[in-house]
């Protein structure tokens, strides 16, 4: 099947505004979105005492939900193994067949497969945690925290349904 292409726009705090071109997954209109990215540059972020590194030539299954606030990116290398997830915590997404929009909230979470973790940006703010966007984007965080297993299961297990219809030409 042929993928369509759906642009990713996020939109910074600062109101700056960056667009990835994607590969549709699967779109829902105003409620979810999976798209896919191949990761053309490298770039790494630190996890605690160590480095996850998304090397080029990896690619990204990128979960979005316009009720939910934040969204997923899970990473995978070019010989389709689990790298890390990516959780950014985002306002304001907003899904049509074209493009998925939303506003970026700094503060995001690293997760390598080991299960090791770490808050990233919090030294991005421009004010503590606690009081940033009326404290919103701390009580995501903790909500995130406390249940950032589950998900990473949740999501892992999911796109590796995707990946196996991905090769098999389903999606």
């Amino acid at each position: 099947m042929e993928n369509n292409f759906v642009s990713e726009r996020k939109i910074r705090y600062d109101g700056s505004v960056v667009e990835y071109p994607c590969r549709e997954i699967r779109v829902h209109t105003g409620k979810e979105a999976v798209l896919y990215h191949k990761i053309e540059f490298p770039f790494a972020m630190q996890v605690n005492n160590s480095i996850l590194n998304i090397p080029k030539g990896s690619y990204t299954f990128a979960f979005y939900w316009s009720d939910r606030p934040y969204n997923i990116y899970l990473f995978r290398d070019n010989h389709d193994q689990l790298l890390g997830l990516y959780v950014n915590i985002v306002k304001q997404t907003e899904i049509t067949p074209a493009i998925v929009t939303f506003e970026d909230l700094i503060i995001d979470i690293v997760r390598k497969p080991s299960g090791e973790y770490a808050v990233l940006d919090e030294d991005e703010l421009p004010e503590p945690l606690e009081e940033f966007e009326n404290g919103r984007v701390n009580a995501v965080l903790k909500e995130l925290l406390d249940s950032i297993e589950a998900i990473a299961e949740d999501i892992i297990k999911e796109s590796e349904q995707l990946l196996k219809k991905w090769k098999k030409g389903l999606l």
